[in-house]
């Protein structure tokens, strides 16, 4: 049984023709093991792809001819973008399909596409997930990556020229992003030299790709969800009607530059009527690379979800990225550092970013990854836990902006306005 770690899909719009007809093609996308979180240079990524229709107006079926795979893009994310350099993915094999005649593969340099091997064609009203049929296969993280996000989209190929309905419509330019964060891994060798003796030790330490900081959204109404929520420390029932922050990645103390850009954004839910059987350990080390903190670990009181963004309606896309989904918990009797660091996203870059401090004394939360309604068995032992700091002396320069936002919850419109919190990677021995 496939596990999934983050599921979105698109609706491709139909090239307008005679006034009723449409051509509504359905692409989902997710990632199922074994890809790791985090992933590293030369980690196996396996991808799984839903195909399916929405209404077909004037016709009843669509017919796939091709699947185009755009592995790693430059800026803007369109069917046949301009490739990153270096590329990110490079396709590996281990096609698996349930269509009729699965599918065949022929990749470049950095685009693959893939042909069904019989005719292909799928019913109206075909909703992914699961659709009529699904398509997975593997790829390879590329040397020089670390630290970076690799955009890619799959699409039925520039103009929709891969798929048509009965109508006589094709399938208008549509497509789903994919972004994929490489974790960043550095290595130390110290030398120590005696009159008898030379001693050669290596260290390789690795660090999570990306850093958080949360603005909040004071009226971020939601239709209500229903969860359930496996963690490292139990399981719950909840509910949650609202979003409270967006997180953008930052630049902490320049160590990731990149951070400005990367699309991978987060959304944090709170939650209400959370029930269930967890632990609340106390004494728990967190380490951070501002030091370890000690604290009591109390119930989850918030869910974080990988989010896109625009500055610019409508909302964007689904964002299909490895990070994964985090349930946060309170902390309480919490001891350790305090740091003061320099921190730039995408809303303070222009002004230089800001020097929050961060202290224990002060509200704090764990988040650790999640398994939400099912999607992801193997995240109560995916070590990738944040720790998110409410921050002091973080005035902004600007007093609210609006943003765009989509995550598996829906798109939405938002304000976000000041600085609440700064999340950073951590590990939980």
């Amino acid at each position: 049984m496939r596990t999934v770690l983050v599921l979105a899909g698109i609706l491709l719009a139909a090239l307008p023709a005679r006034a009723l007809d449409t051509c509504n093609g359905l692409i989902s996308v997710d990632f199922v093991p074994p890809t790791p979180s985090p992933v590293h240079e030369g980690d196996t990524v396996r991808l799984h792809v839903d195909f399916g229709t929405g209404s077909i107006n004037g016709g009843s079926f669509l017919t796939i001819n091709t699947v185009h795979y755009d592995m790693s893009c430059q800026p803007p994310l369109v069917p046949n973008c301009t490739p990153a350099v270096p590329l990110g993915l490079a396709f590996t094999d281990a096609i698996a399909s349930d269509c009729p005649g699965s599918f065949t593969a022929s990749p470049s340099a950095n685009e693959t596409t893939f042909t069904p091997g019989a005719t292909l064609q799928i019913p109206a009203d075909q909703i992914t997930p699961p659709g009529f049929c699904s398509l997975e296969f593997n790829v390879v993280v590329q040397p020089g990556t670390a630290g970076t996000t690799i955009d890619g989209l799959l699409s039925f190929g520039a103009n929709g020229s891969g798929a048509t309905c009965n109508n006589g419509l094709l399938v208008a330019g549509g497509f789903q992003t994919i972004s994929i964060a490489v974790a960043t891994t550095t290595t130390t060798t110290t030398t120590t030299s005696t009159t008898t003796t030379t001693t050669t030790s290596t260290t390789t330490t690795t660090t999570l790709a990306l850093h958080f900081g949360c603005y909040e959204i004071p009226r971020g109404n939601i239709p209500v969800e229903s969860l359930t929520l496996a963690y490292r420390f139990g399981s719950v029932t909840a509910k949650t009607a609202r979003l409270h922050q967006l997180c953008a990645p930052t630049n902490k103390n320049d160590e990731d530059p990149s951070a400005v850009t990367n699309p991978v954004h987060m959304s944090l839910a709170p939650l209400k009527a959370v029930a269930g059987t967890f632990s609340q350990p106390a004494g728990t080390q967190i380490v951070t690379q501002f030091g370890t903190y000690t604290a009591d670990v109390k119930k989850p009181v918030t869910l974080m979800l990988p989010t896109s963004k625009s500055l610019t309606p409508p909302p964007p896309p689904p964002l299909v990225t490895t990070e994964p989904h985090r349930v946060c918990m309170k902390l309480v009797h919490e001891t350790g550092p305090t740091a003061s660091p320099h921190v730039v996203d995408q809303f303070t870059a222009a002004t230089g970013g800001i020097t929050p401090t961060v202290t224990p004394r002060r509200l704090s939360f764990l988040c650790l990854p999640v398994n939400k309604n099912g999607e992801d068995q193997s995240a109560p032992s995916n070590p990738a836990a944040l720790m998110c700091f409410l921050t002091t002396n973080d005035k902004l320069p600007f007093g609210q902006r609006s943003v765009f936002i989509t995550n598996q919850f829906g798109g939405f419109p938002e304000t976000i306005t000041r600085y609440d919190f700064l999340c950073v990677p951590a590990t939980v021995p």
